[in-house]
């Protein structure tokens, strides 16, 4: 008579991650895709969209592989500044800007 095998717990995978962060020092759409294309690259970033005017990226990782320092460094090592949105703070801030202070950017070259 033989013994039925023990049946192993189910794995439950970890809930993929969105990070949201700061980017700095782009200039061009060819730098967001740079690092767009740049972070999908990594492991463990299941996908990454940025916003050049807003100066963003909205990134989905999974946390058993990668982790927000990670995606931090590798902005940098890309070649960007970043740093993660801390979400108390709001998405535009003043900086002592009157455009931006006014609600629009009207300092761009390409308007």
């Amino acid at each position: 008579m033989t013994q039925p095998l023990a049946q192993a717990p189910a794995l439950t995978p970890m809930p993929a991650r969105a990070l949201t962060l700061s980017v700095r020092v782009m200039t061009c759409a060819a730098c967001a895709s740079r690092i767009e294309k740049g972070l999908g690259a990594r492991d463990g970033v299941l996908a990454a969209t940025v916003n050049l005017v807003l100066e963003r990226a909205d990134v989905v990782i999974d946390p058993s592989r990668t982790n927000i320092d990670a995606v931090v460094a590798a902005v940098r090592e890309i070649g960007y500044e970043a740093a993660p949105i801390d979400a108390e703070k709001p998405l535009i801030e003043d900086h002592g800007r009157p455009d931006v202070a006014a609600g629009g950017a009207n300092d761009c070259a390409y308007i």
